[in-house]
């Protein structure tokens, strides 16, 4: 379940067995505060020139996969839906996804 991406699944594995941990230790916090607005005018243009660069490579099935995706996003942040729909998993699902990745040899 973690290769097919649940994110229950994927959760329940790095703290399982990859020691991740909710809350980082304080001493290795690396704060990085990088938005939109903290770029210069020259950064932005730079960037928004390699992200059509990086576009003009793509198909013309992916370039409208692209914008299908782009468009969907938009209206959802429009609409004020939340970015992904994530229910929490039972014990018994947790349970499974455990035995499986145990299966699994992860």
């Amino acid at each position: 379940m973690v290769k097919a991406g649940n994110l229950g699944a994927v959760i329940f594995y790095l703290k399982a067995k990859c020691g991740w941990r909710d809350t980082p230790d304080p001493r290795e916090v690396n704060v990085n505060i990088n938005g939109p607005g903290s770029m210069s005018a020259e950064e932005r243009e730079q960037e928004e020139a390699r992200q059509r660069e990086l576009i003009s490579l793509l198909t013309v099935d992916e370039r409208r996969q692209y914008l299908e995706l782009m468009e969907r996003a938009a209206r959802r942040q429009r609409e004020g839906m939340p970015a992904i729909d994530v229910r929490p998993l039972t014990v018994e699902e947790i349970e499974a996804e455990a035995a499986e990745l145990e299966r699994e040899g992860q």
